[in-house]
């Protein structure tokens, strides 16, 4: 399969960004922390 340069570099943005999304409402305690792997999926499916 072929992929293009875009797909690769959105992919990357989607790997690097949710995460630190995620720290960010960890540590402002937005939402409890069993809800946190929850949340990181709703934040990559936004985003994707």
């Amino acid at each position: 399969m072929e992929f293009g340069k875009e797909l690769l570099v959105y992919m990357t943005f989607l790997v690097v960004v949710t995460p630190v999304f995620v720290q960010a409402i960890k540590k402002t305690e937005l939402v409890p922390s069993k809800w946190l792997p929850t949340v990181s999926i709703l934040i990559g499916a936004i985003l994707g």
